[in-house]
């Protein structure tokens, strides 16, 4: 009995040893994963400081009694800037205390797993609770600003809203019926009922956000799933 229990030993420690590869393969992928997010999540907020986005937000938005200027918009611009910025890092820390084993580097990523979960905790709830009030903020700009504005010899608004009314084939704010001679960009015929920018418009910018909402979620979740495995792993190391 006692040589079948020792010969028992060896198989239980590399099953055991097994196992924790497997919870450390797990963690390494759901690093990767966070540091891509974060990666991209900079990158993409970074390219809106391109001169000829900036230009077109500044013809938009530095407009008198605006509700959104440049200066609300790259606020949070920033914002999701800085969250990539923890995200990439809080992924690379734990990807090199998972490879490295070390304990102490593995704890500062708990910590900043913790931190993140309570950044998008209150993102999210921040935006449930702003939604509408942002989604009328944008929809208010897009009509004083741009449909407003459209042939009064702004050639940049008019090159914008044309671009808007081939992209969502849309017309004017309600439709073909906003213009005596509706202009080519509308393709405005008997047989070709064409809807309003404000609608087309509206119903983009309520999918982009409802993409956001579901984004955020998506990575709420993910940031609670490594904060499990790192508590697992640590435990277990």
């Amino acid at each position: 009995m006692e040589s079948q229990r020792k010969s028992g030993l060896p198989s239980q420690a590399v099953n055991k040893r097994q196992r924790f590869r497997f919870d450390e393969a797990v963690l390494h992928f759901l690093n990767m994963l966070l540091v891509t997010i974060g990666v991209g999540a900079m990158m993409i907020s970074l390219y809106t400081y391109n001169e000829n986005i900036r230009k077109a937000l500044e013809n938009i938005l530095n407009q008198p009694k605006t509700l959104i200027n440049t200066n609300y918009f790259y606020y949070y611009v920033n914002h999701i800037v800085s969250i990539g910025a923890v995200l990439a890092t809080c992924g690379v820390l734990g990807f090199f205390s998972v490879c490295c084993k070390n304990n102490c580097s593995l704890i500062m990523h708990f910590i900043l797993i913790v931190l993140a979960i309570t950044y998008s905790m209150t993102a999210i709830f921040f935006f449930l609770s702003e939604r509408a009030k942002i989604e009328s903020s944008i929809m208010i700009v897009f009509q004083k600003q741009v449909l407003q504005k459209y042939h009064t010899g702004n050639a940049e608004l008019d090159e914008l809203l044309d671009a808007t009314h081939i992209m969502f084939q849309c017309c004017g704010a309600k439709g073909c019926k906003d213009f005596k001679e509706p202009p080519s960009s509308c393709n405005c015929t008997e047989k070709n009922e064409v809807v309003g920018c404000m609608k087309a418009v509206g119903d983009v910018v309520s999918t982009v956000l409802t993409s956001l909402l579901f984004g955020g979620t998506a990575l709420l979740g993910l940031e609670m799933l490594i904060w499990i495995m790192t508590c697992y792993v640590y435990q277990n190391d």
